[in-house]
């Protein structure tokens, strides 16, 4: 199994479909969301020793302590770490190499070699750069930066998207934190119109992004300027037969909740 954090993103951004991604980075809801648990949840060490840095609480280090880390770290690992990683000392020193060490929660320079065994990834935010956070549990994305976008309406595309081909969210998590114009698909701020020529344009009008805003579409009653927007927009060939038939269940007399049915069948 390749353990080059940089190799499965490639592998990931090469594949057309975004299916292609190693199952050794596909960690279980139910496991992410313990390991979650846990970096958030240390109470069993005193107040006295615990801080709270974007998020998630970790022992508190003396200046001491953490530079020993730090030079061991820079000493024996930093090369290997970057190569592997695919990030090293000059984006880690943006940010703040305490803020690093307290993230990674190495309480000794033993731990650091943990970077290559930890299933959940530490890495800089994807947006701003500007703070650490997880890859496969903060979808890449720091605290403040998470506002930005509608996780939601990604996470339910992730879960069914793994409800048709088990573990395929992994590539979707992949994309979402490294391709910049995939995870655009899903800023809050976002016009319709834009959410709409990405539809067509990068989903096709065939997929669950597609699926996922059409079911927006029709709860919040927007249906004709879908169709009118859409009938303005240059989408590709290969969407055209799909809008036709999104377009018949939309202008239909049926009841929203019976759109909705139709509109799932198609897809």
């Amino acid at each position: 199994m390749n353990e080059n954090l940089e190799n499965e993103k490639i592998l990931a951004l090469e594949s057309k479909d975004l299916n292609s991604h190693n199952p050794g980075y596909n960690v279980e809801r139910k496991s992410l969301d313990k390991m979650n648990n846990s970096m958030a949840n240390i109470s069993h060490l005193p107040k006295n020793q615990i801080k709270e840095n974007n998020g998630i609480k970790t022992k508190i280090r003396t200046r001491k302590e953490a530079r020993i880390i730090w030079q061991t770290f820079l000493k024996k690992y930093a090369v290997d770490f970057e190569a592997y990683m695919g990030y090293g000392i000059n984006e880690i020193k943006k940010i703040g190499w305490r803020e690093f060490i307290d993230f990674m929660d190495w309480r000794e320079k033993e731990d650091i070699p943990r970077y290559r065994t930890d299933r959940v990834k530490v890495i800089p935010c994807q947006h701003c750069g500007n703070h650490f956070t997880t890859f496969q549990i903060d979808f890449g994305l720091c605290n403040q930066c998470k506002k930005i976008y509608n996780l939601k309406h990604f996470g339910e595309v992730c879960q069914y998207s793994d409800q048709v081909d088990a573990g395929s969210s992994g590539a979707l998590v992949i994309a979402f934190a490294y391709m910049d114009e995939f995870r655009k698909m899903y800023r809050n701020d976002l016009p319709l119109k834009e959410k709409i020529e990405m539809a067509g344009q990068l989903d096709d009008f065939s997929g669950l992004y597609t699926l996922k805003l059409l079911e927006s579409i029709i709860s919040e009653n927007k249906a004709d300027e879908f169709l009118k927007i859409t009938d303005e927009t240059l989408i590709t060939q290969k969407a055209i037969n799909k809008y036709e038939s999104i377009k018949t269940i939309l202008l239909s007399y049926d009841s929203n909740e019976l759109k909705l049915k139709r509109l799932k069948d198609i897809f």
